[in-house]
């Protein structure tokens, strides 16, 4: 995974190319040939089937926790000066926190 291109992408710095940051859901579950009840309920499959696919489809990187349901409603939920006002760094405390220095 590039992981230097994606954090660059984040800080706003120009790259090569777009970071792909591909949604697996459930996937990884029958990569790993379990079903997809089990896989959501088991850490350890979750962590497998996130490598797995990172492997396979060799991504810059992938989102552990996703919710596309939230994705798709919340560009409705704010007004445009609400969504002026969000703080970029609040936005990307999450990488601070995986060690990915200053941001």
């Amino acid at each position: 995974m590039a992981k230097e291109l994606l954090i660059r992408a984040l800080r706003g710095e120009r790259v090569e190319q777009t970071p792909w940051l591909p949604h697996i859901g459930t996937h990884a579950a029958q990569l790993l040939d379990v079903s997809a009840e089990r896989y959501l309920q088991d850490a350890e499959l979750l962590a497998r089937g996130a490598v797995l696919c990172a492997e396979r489809y060799r991504c810059d990187g992938i989102p552990l926790l996703d919710d596309p349901q939230m994705e798709a409603i919340a560009p409705h939920r704010f007004t445009l000066s609400q969504q002026n006002r969000l703080s970029h760094s609040s936005l990307l405390s999450p990488m601070k926190r995986l060690g990915a220095g200053p941001l």
